[in-house]
C-alpha cells in the first residue's frame, strides 16, 4: 500500500529535524503566483510537528489523522496539507472516502488544476489508469504542474505502470521547474534516479539555498544533499567527502539555536553508511499501483 511503502522508504531515506512553528499556510504558490514547488514554511513546520514522531502505531496514526484534519479545516486551500492527509489512508474504505472528499473539493473549485490534481492523487492505487489520464490532461502552464511531475514519478515506480525512464523524465521536469525546491517529496526519486552528473547539479542547487537557510524546518533537506554528494563522488574519494560533511554538520550545529540541530547527527550518520549505488529504498516491499 502506498502509505506503508512511503513510510518505510522515508525511515530508510530521511533524517528529520523537528520544530514547532506557527503561521499562515499557502497552497505552495510563490507570492507572484508562480509554480507550486514546495510547501510553505508554516505548513512544513506543522507537518514536522505532526508526522514522524515516535513509532508508527495505530494510536500515532489516529493522532496524526486528527491533527491533519484540524489543519486542513483551518487551511482548506493548502495542497500539501491535503497530500499528507490523503497519504495516511491505508484501508480501501479510507481511500474511497478520500476520493469522495477530494471530489467535493474539486466541485467547489471547478476548473482549478490544483484540485483536479488532488482528485487524481486520491485515485492512484484505486483507479490508477484514470488518475494517469487526468494528470496528463492538466495544462502544462498550470502552477500545479511541478507536483504533477512528482505524482507521475510515483505512479511509474512499480506495478504494471513501472517505467524507470519515465520516472527519470518526470524528476528532471520537476527540477527544471523548481531548481531551488527543498520539498521532501523529491527526496526518494532524487536518491534513486540521479546520475553522477544530475547529482552534482541538484546537490549544488540545494546546497546554495541551504547554506543561507536558518529555519530548522528545512534543514532535513541536507540529508538529500549529502546522499547526492555520495552518488556524485567516486568511491575512492568518499572518505574525504565524509570529512567535508562532518564539517558542514559542525557549522550547522553552531549556526542554529540550541537544540534545533539534534536531528543533524542522525542525518550525518545515515550518509556515512550510504553507498553511492545503494538500492532504492522500498525495493522488494511489494509496493505496486493497481
Amino acid at each position: 500500500m502506498r502509505t506503508i511503502c512511503l513510510r518505510v522508504m522515508e525511515m530508510l531515506a530521511i533524517g528529520w529535524a523537528f520544530a514547532v512553528g506557527t503561521g499562515v499556510a499557502s497552497a505552495g504558490t510563490d507570492a507572484k503566483g508562480g509554480p507550486i514547488c514546495e510547501e510553505s514554511t508554516a505548513t512544513r513546520r506543522e507537518l514536522m510537528r505532526v508526522i514522524g514522531i515516535g513509532i508508527d502505531t495505530a494510536a500515532v496514526r489516529r493522532q496524526e489523522t486528527a491533527d491533519l484534519d484540524a489543519w486542513n479545516a483551518k487551511h482548506p486551500d493548502d495542497i500539501f496539507g491535503w497530500l499528507e492527509r490523503f497519504d495516511l489512508n491505508v484501508k480501501q474504505t479510507e481511500r474511497d472516502a478520500a476520493i469522495a472528499q477530494s471530489k467535493k473539493l474539486l466541485d467547489r473549485h471547478p476548473n482549478d488544476p490544483s484540485f483536479e490534481f488532488l482528485y487524481a492523487v486520491t485515485l492512484v492505487d484505486t483507479r490508477t489508469a484514470e488518475a494517469l489520464e487526468r494528470l496528463k490532461k492538466i495544462p502544462a502552464d498550470a502552477p500545479i504542474m511541478p507536483l504533477v511531475h512528482l505524482e507521475l514519478e510515483w505512479i511509474y515506480r512499480w506495478g504494471k505502470f513501472a517505467d524507470r525512464n519515465e520516472r527519470k523524465a518526470q524528476l528532471v521536469a520537476y527540477r527544471e521547474a523548481c531548481p531551488n525546491s527543498l520539498t521532501r517529496w523529491q527526496g526518494i526519486p532524487m536518491r534513486d534516479l540521479a546520475t553522477p552528473e544530475l547529482a552534482t547539479k541538484y546537490a549544488a542547487q540545494m546546497r546554495s539555498r541551504l547554506q543561507g537557510e536558518r529555519d530548522v524546518a528545512w534543514l532535513n533537506a541536507w540529508s538529500t544533499v549529502w546522499a547526492l554528494d555520495f552518488i556524485a563522488t567516486p568511491p575512492e574519494k568518499q572518505n574525504a567527502l565524509r570529512g567535508r560533511i562532518d564539517e558542514e554538520v559542525r557549522q550547522l550545529r553552531g549556526s542554529i539555536r540550541s537544540g534545533s540541530g539534534r536531528g543533524l547527527r542522525g542525518v550525518r550518520h545515515e550518509n556515512d553508511h550510504r553507498r553511492a549505488q545503494a538500492p532504492f529504498p522500498g525495493q522488494g516491499l511489494g509496493c505496486q499501483s493497481e
